[in-house]
């Protein structure tokens, strides 16, 4: 997001970016493909729309974001094995010398995830996510210091880092949709 310079009252000015809710989604829409079902199949999709950002989204490799479509069941707990995921991120070794993958949406672009899977006999619901993790990167090298039986220094400030980064995540989307009732036994025959 193109950080916004925001003024307090205090003289004081706040850069708002990837942390902020409600700037990063000002600059982005959703287009939401409705579950499909065809025997015992769901398809369904989810786009983010880089509608209103001048840059790449995100802008660097500390955010990630995770696009995530998933069936529930009845009381609407997740069944793991139809998660799907997509991540929108530039993703860099932690010594930062190789890009593993790229795949930030330029202005303009967009992410489409596309869900195909066999629907679950529990399923009720199909779940979209659009989780943020803006610490993701700084989490990694945290974790990977943490291990190394030479870093001594610090360790206890490095753990509350750690501890504030995995906590820095939110929801940019977060809905369900039904599912068509699944064809009753009688029918079945």
């Amino acid at each position: 997001m193109v950080r916004e310079a925001v003024w307090r009252r205090d003289g004081k000015h706040l850069w708002r970016g990837i942390h902020d809710l409600a700037m990063v989604r000002s600059g982005l829409r959703f287009d939401i493909r409705a579950p499909a079902q065809a025997n015992d199949q769901i398809r369904a999709g989810l786009t983010v729309i880089s509608a209103h950002v001048g840059h790449d989204f995100p802008t660097y490799v500390t955010p990630r974001v995770l696009v995530t479509l998933t069936q529930l069941d009845a009381r609407g707990r997740a069944i793991r094995s139809t998660l799907q995921q997509g991540v929108i991120a530039r993703d860099v070794s932690l010594d930062l010398q190789r890009e593993r993958f790229d795949t930030r949406i330029p202005p303009g672009g967009t992410f489409a995830m596309q869900y195909r899977a066999r629907r679950s006999p529990q399923a009720r619901w199909l779940r979209y996510t659009v989780t943020v993790d803006p610490d993701y990167f700084y989490a990694r090298l945290d974790r990977s210091w943490l291990r190394d039986p030479q870093f001594e220094a610090g360790r206890g400030a490095l753990r509350a880092a750690l501890r504030h980064a995995e906590n820095a995540s939110y929801d940019l989307l977060n809905f369900k949709l039904p599912l068509q009732s699944p064809p009753s036994s009688a029918a079945r025959r």
